[in-house]
């Protein structure tokens, strides 16, 4: 199920406001990169791709592949640089807006996040992996409205989708009703049994309701499962180098 328009309106108003200022300028240079600071045998593979951008500056996708093995490899300030030179080189591509938008998130830039993934999804408007990051950025610069209704969204069109429960337990223990956010967690523990983060949360849900018993069982199951998050089944995120997504 694709976001409503109006949601996307809402978080977004002024289309590609990120990136319009860069238009302005020349397209950005290839970040300089210290190949001493990668293992050899990622060294090498990051070599490769470096010099097909070199010789292909004007080429949407050499620029993008760069930025992909860079943000395989968590360096994502350098990876936001390829995919948005990516972008202004092929401003109709969704994956490298999609792509940006995840970079900007993960280095902690939600507000910019926020704009990147709208766009990317007025292109692709039901592509959910670009639907949660997005609800999880608004909940990020406090708009937890809009996230929540991108939450139910995604849990009403995807019923199997624990991220989505587990989104929507935030929103209500924000909203102070512990109880709707004690059985959206549930839910979303029983979609992904070992899912840490929820667990967490439903620990500390259990314990604002005043029920210790369950609390201290939900925090032995967060010791258990601390890392564990339900596996994605974004095909643009595992493309990255070869890599699976965390």
């Amino acid at each position: 199920m694709a976001v409503p328009v109006l949601v996307l309106l809402a978080i977004a108003p002024s289309p590609d406001l990120y990136l319009q200022t860069a238009r302005a300028d020349s397209l950005p240079d290839l970040p300089h990169l210290n190949m001493d600071n990668f293992h050899p045998a990622v060294r090498q593979q990051v070599q490769q791709v470096y010099a097909a951008a070199e010789m292909n500056p004007k080429n949407p996708d050499a620029s993008g592949k760069l930025g992909m093995v860079l943000d395989a490899y968590e360096q994502y300030e350098s990876a936001a640089i390829c995919y948005r030179r990516a972008h202004l080189l092929d401003p109709g591509s969704f994956r490298w807006l999609f792509y940006l938008g995840w970079v900007l998130a993960d280095q902690g830039r939600h507000q910019d996040a926020v704009l990147m993934l709208g766009d990317a999804l007025r292109m692709k408007s039901d592509y959910v992996p670009a639907q949660l990051k997005l609800a999880e950025s608004l909940l990020a610069i406090g708009k937890w409205d809009e996230g929540r209704d991108i939450y139910h969204v995604v849990s009403k069109a995807h019923p199997e989708s624990a991220a989505a429960y587990y989104g929507l337990g935030r929103v209500y223990a924000t909203r102070g009703d512990l109880r709707a956010a004690a059985t959206a967690y549930l839910k979303s523990l029983e979609l992904f049994p070992s899912y840490g983060a929820a667990h967490y949360a439903l620990a500390l849900a259990y314990r604002q309701l005043g029920d210790e018993t369950n609390s201290q069982q939900q925090f032995r199951l967060y010791e258990q499962n601390k890392t564990a998050r339900p596996p994605s089944e974004d095909s643009l995120r595992r493309a990255r180098a070869g890599r699976p997504d965390r």
